[in-house]
């Protein structure tokens, strides 16, 4: 059993047992991409990433338009180019309904990228790219009290 100390009548080992689930949203134009035509997301080391979804805030037009979402382990991790349609504004694409690799989830317990992949010579386009996950480095050893 856990030694902790408590602070108020009624506090025991097991008061901080949840954590929030924090959505982390990044708005990127199609310049914002790098010279391979990625967008690489940090992810801290010790997160449980519970999903990932892509929004199309301007349609993407120029070359043929393709976009993945993956990681340095998977680039389809995430969403597969099927699950995202980046000429038409406002779709959105949200793994948890996808049958894909990392749909159940992951843990970057050493840290990594979120990487969103376009083809290449786009001419336009903007997204929005959703995180939802759990920092496990935030416990009820480290949160205080409240």
């Amino acid at each position: 059993m856990a030694t902790y100390e408590s602070f108020r009548e009624g506090d025991h080992e097991f008061t901080f047992i949840s954590h929030p689930v924090i959505v982390q949203a990044i708005d990127y134009a199609y310049t914002d991409l790098d010279a391979s035509d990625d967008l690489y997301i940090p992810v801290i080391a010790g997160t449980l990433m519970i999903g990932v979804a892509h929004e199309v805030v301007t349609a993407f037009s120029g070359g043929t338009p393709s976009c993945t979402v993956g990681d340095g382990d998977s680039s389809t991790g995430w969403l597969i180019s099927t699950d995202i349609t980046e000429t038409s504004q406002g779709n959105f694409a949200f793994s948890l309904a996808k049958a894909n690799t990392y749909s159940p989830g992951k843990l970057y317990s050493a840290g990594g990228y979120i990487i969103v992949t376009h083809a290449a010579s786009l001419a336009a386009g903007a997204g929005r790219v959703y995180l939802f996950f759990i920092d496990m480095n935030e416990n009820w050893r480290t949160a205080g009290q409240f």
